[in-house]
């Protein structure tokens, strides 16, 4: 004897595949549109993380929200580099991000801006093009870092 609840179960079935199925492709359009993340930007990505830990932890903190160890002993305030795309209008200011890890625009905090605290780590030495190339990847691998790391 089949009682109503199961005819209204069994007679839903239908509907309840159709509304999955109406589900899946209002979703397919939107994953489809995700960008593809290339082997280089992970590498980048992951390289930039270690320099981040390595040199910029101290002040700027683990998560970079400017609360590193030193930041409460330092007279100018860390930058929290979570909200730098929020603070330039959406945009993430990757070339000025650049020239303040590689000293050419000056970062109160940072030091001299010829000679940033850690500028010999990003900055090629007389070693001819090879040394250049590899202090740009470092500089492009901690922007490629910071930019995914921005908060929404």
């Amino acid at each position: 004897m089949r009682t109503q609840s199961h005819r209204a179960l069994s007679g839903g079935w239908p509907w309840i595949l159709l509304a999955a199925l109406l589900l899946l492709l209002a979703l397919a359009p939107a994953s489809s549109q995700q960008t593809a993340v290339s082997d280089e930007e992970i590498e980048l990505f992951n390289q930039g993380s270690v320099l981040y830990q390595r040199n910029c932890t101290n002040c700027h903190g683990s998560r970079a929200k400017g609360d590193g160890q030193v930041a409460r002993l330092l007279t100018v305030k860390p930058t929290d580099l979570t909200q730098l795309t929020a603070n330039n209008g959406g945009e993430f200011p990757a070339e000025e991000v650049k020239k303040a890890i590689d000293g050419r625009k000056g970062v109160q905090g940072h030091g001299m801006r010829d000679m940033p605290i850690w500028g010999d780590v990003f900055v090629a030495d007389a070693d001819g093009a090879e040394a250049e190339a590899e202090a740009q990847r470092k500089i492009r691998s901690l922007v490629t870092y910071l930019k995914k790391i921005q908060e929404k």
